[in-house]
């Protein structure tokens, strides 16, 4: 029993160690990261200009056809966002008739646009 208790030890200490090799990397690069971070905040507290920025532009397109909009949903949100508020309340008023969904939504798009074509 003690042979047995002694290498599940050993068999412990050898995964310990394999887990600290694999994080060692991380943890060496993590430091950097924060030492940069650190002498930027440093620089900018200072007043003076830094390189770089908060990273990568949020690409809005992609993030929403990833959520799973299609060209439709986008040609849709542009119309509908080009109408003032007044235009989108008056819209609103002969869709409620409708009580599916998809006639629905053709009949918004249909008076959205005669909405913007009745424009001055």
């Amino acid at each position: 029993m003690g042979t047995e208790s002694v290498e599940g030890h050993r068999a412990l200490i050898a995964r310990a160690e394999t887990k600290i090799a694999e994080e060692t990397p991380r943890v060496a690069d993590a430091d950097e990261k924060v030492e940069a971070a650190k002498d930027r905040l440093a620089r900018l507290a200072r007043g003076e200009s830094v390189t770089g920025g908060l990273g990568k532009k949020f690409d809005v397109d992609a993030a929403m056809k990833a959520a799973g909009w299609t060209p439709g949903d986008f040609r849709r949100s542009r119309l509908l966002s080009s109408l003032t508020k007044a235009e989108f309340e008056s819209l609103l008023e002969p869709t409620r008739v409708h009580q599916r969904i998809d006639v629905a939504d053709k009949a918004f798009e249909r008076e959205a646009r005669r909405i913007i074509r009745a424009r001055p």
